[in-house]
């Protein structure tokens, strides 16, 4: 199965690829991208292009994407809003399955604790995918993190192994 992750935003969105078989996971592809429009509609565009991009590139099956938490801003709450919808109708016009975790849940699922921290995050994603040489941004780890999630959550998953590496770069944006 192949599992798209991603870490919805408005200024930057985080994307993994992963593949399982059994109980091994393989690391496809990971990386982020950063609209460099300045309206909310050219933005919302770039978004579709480039998550279609990767819809068509490497055609997952399943998108685990993070839900809409509370903010303290709303209007923050609205612009990531407006992106994911975005991304949702796109993976729903591809048939892509999408299934939503909460941040909460990303965290218990890669470190063991809800109220993780984000370095926590980071290093249990590079353990669980045997990637010790990662060096990516936050947003391109909290998207192998909702992967990953994925790939626990999945029904008798014991996904525990690393099939290959593949090289990649954070050159995709």
């Amino acid at each position: 199965m192949t599992i798209l992750g991603v870490d919805p935003g408005l200024n930057k969105i985080g994307y993994a690829v992963l593949k399982t078989e059994k109980s091994m996971i393989e690391f496809v592809d990971a990386g982020e991208f950063k609209p460099s429009e300045t309206t909310l509609s050219k933005k919302l565009k770039s978004i579709h292009d480039k998550i279609k991009d990767i819809i068509e590139n490497f055609k997952p099956e399943v998108c685990s994407i993070e839900t809409v938490f509370y903010s303290k801003n709303p209007k923050s709450v609205i612009l990531l809003a407006h992106a994911r919808g975005v991304i949702l109708a796109l993976l729903e016009s591809y048939g892509v399955e999408v299934v939503e975790y909460t941040p909460m849940e990303v965290k218990k699922a890669t470190v063991g604790r809800g109220s993780a921290s984000k370095e926590q995050v980071y290093y249990m994603v590079k353990k669980l995918l045997n990637r010790e040489d990662l060096k990516f941004e936050q947003d391109t780890i909290d998207a192998l993190a909702i992967a990953l999630t994925h790939v626990y959550k999945i029904p008798s998953s014991n996904a525990t192994s690393v099939v290959k590496k593949k090289e990649t770069t954070d050159a995709h944006e």
